[in-house]
């Protein structure tokens, strides 16, 4: 992790190629987490970055953040969720080990939000704006139930009988060696 002119953030394997302007930072347990803005023209517009914070290594992937451009980040004291401030005047919630979505306030502001703190028992959530509101959310304990892994399930049930199904037509149903035997004797 390199910062260079104007808070840019380069990535280090490539020296030379930029990918994005900094907008927020914080350190959370053994982590660091930042959020930065792309300068692609194509892609997602925002991501942020887990880094292990002895070595500055990157301790996970970068996460697309799809809801605007980030404007502030700041990360709970006690270092198990962060949230974002974006372009939108909405602010968003993530768990900081899985980078999973807790909760999201859309339009709570007007115009970009300016500044995040989370209150010293991480249960609350002050977001300040450009245009001069402040607004004050309860942070969930844990993120909403995903329905993701059942969709996946159902995926993965629906191509194994597919190749089940392909299997039967080509080769007709056929006992394994050992179940032949045993149902002889």
């Amino acid at each position: 992790l390199t910062l260079k002119k104007r808070s840019q953030l380069w990535d280090q394997a490539a020296y030379n190629q930029m990918v994005g302007v900094l907008r927020g930072a914080g350190f959370g347990n053994d982590l660091l987490f930042t959020g930065f803005n792309s300068n692609a023209r194509k892609g997602p517009d925002s991501y942020v970055m887990q880094w292990e914070a002895g070595a500055l290594k990157a301790a996970g992937h970068a996460v697309a953040f799809k809801e605007g451009k980030i404007t502030t980040l700041a990360v709970a004291g006690h270092g198990n969720a962060f949230a974002i401030g974006n372009s939108e005047g909405d602010v968003v919630v993530f768990q900081a080990r899985s980078l999973v979505k807790m909760a999201r306030v859309s339009g709570v502001h007007g115009v970009f939000v300016t500044s995040l703190a989370f209150s010293p028992s991480d249960t609350h959530l002050l977001s300040t704006s450009g245009d001069t509101t402040a607004h004050i959310c309860q942070v969930p304990d844990e993120a909403p139930s995903s329905q993701a892994l059942p969709f996946f399930l159902i995926m993965l049930m629906a191509v194994l009988a597919y190749f089940i199904q392909r299997y039967i037509q080509a080769y007709g149903f056929v006992f394994p060696q050992a179940a032949q035997m045993s149902l002889h004797q």
